[in-house]
């Protein structure tokens, strides 16, 4: 059965772990190769930038910025992956696909989808999504260091 993501679905394959932090790429419709990302926060700014280059979803805030600074500003953007495509990529590590269906009160409200046990959360805050996140990755350390000893 062909997999379907709303056109704004990130997948975030995690191939490297250092502590709380983690590196790896970033897919999306719209980019055919691959977006490398080194930490979380890096990661988190470069899906901020695209949903504000794709326009949606809309913030409820508009990001302050130094004058002459210039933002990440809606573009027409064409899909260049399917959803199936999106679907086959995967992390060293794991592997999650994020549906951000809002942006209110400074942060992301949505779903989270640990793709390597097909576990679905919600979220009301990029926070929350971390954590999320986190407690999914420490959970596959403590599976390698019981199936290793």
């Amino acid at each position: 059965m062909p997999a379907y993501f709303p056109k704004n679905v990130v997948v975030l394959c995690v191939d490297k772990k250092r502590g709380f932090n983690f590196a790896g790429r970033m897919y999306h419709f719209y980019e055919k190769d691959a977006i490398p990302f080194s930490s979380f926060v890096e990661a988190q700014i470069r899906m901020e930038r695209f949903y504000d280059e794709l326009g949606f979803p809309q913030p409820s805030m508009k990001a302050a910025s130094f004058p002459g600074m210039k933002g990440s500003e809606r573009k027409e953007m064409t899909i260049l992956q399917s959803s199936d495509s999106l679907a086959a990529q995967k992390g060293d590590i794991a592997t999650f696909i994020i549906h951000v269906q809002h942006r209110q009160n400074a942060t992301w409200q949505g779903n989270i989808v640990w793709a390597d046990n097909k576990s679905k959360c919600t979220f009301h805050s990029a926070l929350e999504m971390l954590k999320l996140m986190s407690m999914a990755l420490e959970s596959v350390d403590d599976n390698e260091e019981e199936g290793g000893a």
